[in-house]
Formats: C-alpha cells, structure tokens, sequence
C-alpha cells in the first residue's frame, strides 16, 4: 500500500508542477505560492502514511517474539535484531521514496520561477518575492526538512516501537 501510496504521490506532485502563468501576470505569485504549497501539502500526507507504514511493519513483524518460550531467549533476541533491521531499512526506503517525491517537483516549480523571474522588467522584485515566500525561514525549513527524516526516524526508533509491542 505505501508503494501506490507513493506512485500516486509522484504522480500528483509532478502534475501540479506544471506550466504557471507568465511572470508579468497578476496571477502568477499566487500560483507558484498555490504550487509550492500543494506540494507541501503532499509531503505531510504522504509522510504521515509512511511513517505509520513503518509503525505497522515494525509492530507486525515483532508479533512472534512473544510466542517464544523462555528457553528461546537467543531467538527470541535474533527476533528483535531483525525487527530493529527491517524497520530501519523500511525508514530509509521510505525517505528516499519521500525524498524524491517531492524533490524533482519542487526544482521544476523553483526553475520555472526563477527562469520567468529573469526575463521581466521588475525581476529584482519578484526574485525578492520568492525568496521572501518559498525561503521563508530556517525554522519552517527546518520543519519540512523534519517532515521529509520522520519515516528514518521512525525506523530508527524500530527497537523501542516493538518494546511497546510487547
């Protein structure tokens, strides 16, 4: 399921990147912003789905550690190494897969911008516009950049989820 999760999400996002308005026309701040924030949009939804994608194969797969007895400790042990292994592989294939989701949507809308920002009189003031509104600040950037680590750090965290699991 998070595979077609994320095809559908390469789709979308690809889609929305699409052609915007000449830079001369009142609608073009408004659409590249729409853009931008479709495309973020996008990457919370699909971060939230992988992230419990990798909860649920975490929990799952820690499911038969407690079928063992207690003279199957190193079993049992093996068992919790592999649960800690597969949740982590799963978190860095999910952000890889979140990643470059969105990464090669985004270039295509910034390159479009700043392309249209280049050939229009008042490029100084919307160069200045886009930076003020996609490179807002380091805290919001730190948060999508958050976003996009939450599937690693889930993973990473593997070991701790299965403790819950019982």
């Amino acid at each position: 399921m998070p595979t077609f999760a994320g095809m559908a999400a390469v789709g979308f996002a690809y889609g929305n990147a699409g052609g915007l308005p000449p830079a001369g026309d009142p609608a073009w701040r408004t659409a590249v912003e729409a853009r931008l924030n479709a495309l973020q949009r996008g990457v919370y939804a699909l971060s939230a789905v992988l992230v419990s994608s990798v909860i649920s194969i975490t929990l799952f797969a820690s499911l038969p550690k407690n079928l063992f007895g207690p003279d199957a400790e190193d079993l049992a042990d093996a068992m919790a190494g592999y649960v800690a292994g597969l949740s982590t592989f799963w978190g860095v294939l999910f952000t890889l897969t979140l990643a470059a989701t969105f990464a090669i949507p985004a270039c295509r809308i910034l390159r479009q911008a700043y392309g249209d920002t280049t050939v229009q009189p008042e490029s100084a003031d919307l160069r200045a516009w886009l930076h003020d509104h996609v490179f807002v600040s380091f805290r919001s950037q730190l948060g999508n950049v958050l976003v996009v680590l939450a599937p690693l750090l889930t993973g990473s965290f593997g070991s701790i989820i299965s403790f819950f699991a019982g």
